[in-house]
């Protein structure tokens, strides 16, 4: 790449409707809910409840916990609720898991809160994936872990919860190692030969590392132009008249690392690091001709323009350690969480935008920075002792 808490009652509406032939009176309860018709909802799904069903058991608990259609009961509410999560229905597991962390029996019982999420998440249920991984990012109920935070927000993410993902982008690890890239490229050729029949086991041990280096040329003196030149160089327009001048060409050049292998007709991929350098492909620095070399300008102009020069490589210094940061984040799959996706083509675009995702926004803080650190050192006060050391301007 280069630069130049979810409310109970809403989800209800999210249920998916189910695949088994229609049930008498399920139907006829949900329109009856959807029309906000509540007693008869509940007198629709009540029988079906009694008799086991999931999603009629769901319907019932949260009727129960708002007072829908009958009088509210947490009590009730929790039987129904815990009927259904026996029965296997996620969103059931993870409303129970969210009563435990809202405290409603009046203390906060995180660690109840993270078993029934676990259950929902591994149902696949995307909310109670992204509060798991929370938990974990946090040490909520549970340790710390951010291999297993990355795993259920990973997996959250990959259902388009935006909320998941940007937990991702804004949670940076150090998963920096000593191994050797040659180490790496060993490991990664094991790794394929054991891989699994999909993506979900992972390679734990897969190395990731990330290494920023900064390059950071001797500037050039130019002594061939103009102030009327250097004026129409600054681009501040044709009256300008420019004494001194630095011209920077900036670049970010990276390099990601990843491997991956096919899996059946899908492509199971993930990242072991990026090479990043930061580097002034050429710096200029353009003192006016009109001023011979030696002259008492022609070293005031070039202290100042030195001092430009100075501004740019400490923005560089400054980032580097940003730009390493932020490809550390969650958002990336690693061995320990890799991704699946349709081809290996598909695999050099995700990785791609993923890198774009994470350095923009701190690319552009760069170079912000850069423009205001550059203007305190072009203020009037500046100009003025620059015209005080010489008489002969």
């Amino acid at each position: 790449m280069r630069f130049l808490g979810t409310a109970i009652l809403l989800t209800l509406f999210l249920l998916p409707m189910s695949s088994e032939p229609v049930r008498a009176g399920f139907d006829e309860g949900v329109a009856a809910y959807e029309r906000e018709d509540y007693a008869a909802a509940l007198r629709e799904f009540l029988p079906i409840a009694r008799r086991g069903d999931g999603m009629a058991q769901s319907y019932v608990g949260v009727m129960y916990q708002y007072g829908l259609g009958a009088t509210a009961d947490l009590e009730k509410a929790v039987y129904w609720y815990s009927q259904a999560a026996d029965s296997g229905d996620t969103m059931a597991q993870r409303i129970l898991g969210d009563l435990h962390a809202e405290g409603a029996w009046g203390k906060r019982d995180y660690a109840a809160a993270a078993q029934w999420y676990e259950l929902a998440a591994e149902g696949g249920d995307v909310d109670a994936q992204r509060q798991l991984g929370n938990m974990y990012l946090e040490g909520r109920g549970v340790r710390r872990d951010h291999n297993l935070a990355a795993k259920w927000l990973h997996q959250a993410a990959r259902q388009n919860d935006l909320q998941a993902r940007e937990l991702l982008r804004n949670t940076y690890v150090d998963r920096s190692t000593e191994k050797t890239r040659r180490d790496m490229a060993n490991g990664r050729m094991e790794m394929a030969l054991r891989a699994p029949s999909n993506c979900a086991g992972g390679f734990p041990n897969a190395p990731y590392d990330v290494n920023v280096t900064i390059k950071f040329p001797t500037p050039r003196i130019d002594h061939s132009r103009s102030i009327a030149q250097l004026g129409k160089i600054s681009g501040l327009g044709h009256n300008t008249r420019a004494l001194g001048l630095m011209k920077p060409d900036f670049v970010i050049e990276t390099r990601p690392r990843a491997q991956g292998l096919p899996v059946g007709d899908k492509f199971c991929f993930w990242i072991t690091g990026f090479d990043v350098n930061l580097r002034y492909r050429r710096l200029d620095v353009f003192v006016a001709k009109e001023y011979p070399v030696g002259s008492c300008p022609y070293r005031v102009i070039l202290a100042h323009e030195r001092e430009h020069v100075r501004v740019a490589r400490k923005n560089l210094e400054e980032y580097a350690p940003r730009i390493r940061r932020a490809l550390t984040s969650l958002l990336i799959p690693t061995g320990q969480d890799p991704a699946m996706v349709n081809s290996a083509g598909q695999a050099r675009k995700e990785v791609k935008a993923i890198s774009d995702e994470l350095l923009r926004p701190v690319y552009k803080e760069m170079m912000k920075s850069l423009v205001a650190a550059q203007k305190m050192v072009d203020t009037p006060r500046a100009y003025a002792r620059v015209r005080r050391k010489c008489n002969n301007w």
